[in-house]
């Protein structure tokens, strides 16, 4: 169905209207898991000019949209309008989850600033917009504020600054970029950022703070350290973000669970409140959890599970309700009604150990580790495990030869 493009568009309803009618045309042409997990939860919202504005949940569905759906959503809108038709995408204005609001403070907004301009990684946040090359011990790629295909974008780690070198020529650093990429003031640039890092709770604590200035530094540099131990990977992790998966630091060795963060209260001593799949809810201090990455709810994925007392596996797979970006997985044991969060099995690159989850098995607490997941790679072909390590998920091989086959059902 094509529809030709009005020169003048009518608000909000037409963008709905119209992102609806581009997402009909990407229906039959993708994955039905790719569609219903990252592009079913989007929709149209407003114009800016010629360009629709479409608005994704979280800022990981966003990146996700803009890197490795570009191409089909383009080619969709042309096929739908007759001609070219831009796309934007932009992050909810109101988070997933509530964030527990603040009163303006400019003590808290001048250590947030500090805490951002000393310790993010410039091209870990640049990435969110741009893709990005590595060009010496700097990265360039194409302006995300100008027209043109010409890789004029510098950005520097060591000097945290950032460049336009064609049409903008200008620059600044990481608050002045995400002010401009997302539209947003100052302020709220601010909490934006910190909210996403973790950096909030740090900054807004008025306790001495017992971790390194490393602990925001990109994970990339530690990926080179061989065999890393559990709590040095878990000694650089970044504290919980709001919406994501959160993991107690005592997982494994108490029986305490991993859960969705739902509110923030960075005030003084800085807590959270976690949901788990009960719907349970505690509140806890942040320092006790850290982030287990952004959450995607999909029912197209199987794991593996090992009863770690009799050394026994389940003997079947076991069907995975939500995986997050950095591995874990919410399954269900065979036998049990609750859900839980299991992480995955550490890489063979740090060591290749199970990671235990304690559960309640009623007269004495019961042992199991995830040894292995698959997801359809629509949804996830990779993650970032604990450790640093990227691992790169792989389908199943599976065969249609069975003994029945030859013997007969009743053998």
């Amino acid at each position: 169905m094509m529809v030709t493009m009005p020169e003048e568009h009518g608000g909000r309803d037409d963008a709905a209207v119209r992102w609806d009618m581009i997402l009909n045309e990407l229906k039959p042409a993708l994955p039905r898991a790719t569609f219903e997990t990252w592009l079913k939860p989007t929709r149209g919202i407003e114009w800016d000019h010629t360009t629709l504005v479409v608005e994704s949940p979280t800022p990981f569905s966003l990146e996700w949209l803009e890197r490795r759906l570009h191409t089909q959503i383009d080619k969709a809108a042309q096929q739908v309008t007759g001609g070219q038709l831009k796309v934007r995408f932009k992050t909810s204005e109101v988070p997933p989850y509530k964030q527990q609001p603040q009163k303006s403070d400019p003590d808290l907004d001048e250590r947030l600033a500090s805490e951002i301009r000393s310790n993010l990684v410039m091209s870990e946040v640049v990435g969110r917009h741009v893709q990005l090359q590595r060009f010496g011990t700097s990265y360039k790629g194409q302006c995300p504020f100008h027209q043109g295909n010409e890789p004029t974008f510098h950005i520097s780690n060591d000097d945290k600054r950032w460049y336009c070198f064609g049409t903008c020529d200008t620059g600044g650093d990481v608050i002045s970029f995400v002010m401009r990429a997302d539209e947003l003031g100052y302020t709220e640039a601010l909490h934006q950022i910190a909210a996403r890092t973790g950096i909030s709770a740090r900054a807004a604590s008025e306790r001495p703070d017992w971790r390194s200035r490393g602990t925001f530094r990109s994970l990339e540099r530690y990926r080179s350290r061989p065999n890393l131990s559990e709590m040095t990977c878990r000694g650089i992790d970044r504290l919980p973000i709001s919406g994501n998966l959160a993991y107690p630091l005592q997982m494994g060795l108490r029986r305490v669970q991993a859960g969705l963060v739902t509110s923030m209260y960075p005030n003084q001593q800085s807590h959270i409140e976690i949901e788990y799949p009960s719907n349970e809810r505690d509140i806890v201090d942040s320092e006790a959890f850290r982030n287990a990455g952004a959450v995607i709810w999909t029912d197209s994925g199987k794991a593996i599970l090992k009863d770690l007392e009799s050394g026994d596996h389940c003997s079947h797979e076991v069907e995975i309700k939500g995986v997050t970006t950095r591995g874990f997985c919410l399954v269900r044991i065979p036998g049990q009604q609750a859900y839980a969060w299991f992480p995955p099995r550490c890489p063979d690159e740090a060591g290749g150990r199970n990671r235990q989850v304690i559960l309640d098995g009623g007269a004495r607490d019961r042992t199991f580790a995830m040894e292995s997941f698959f997801i359809d790679t629509g949804v996830l072909p990779e993650y970032e495990d604990l450790s640093a390590v990227v691992v790169k998920l792989q389908a199943p091989e599976r065969s249609p030869r069975r003994h029945s086959d030859h013997l007969g059902s009743g053998h």
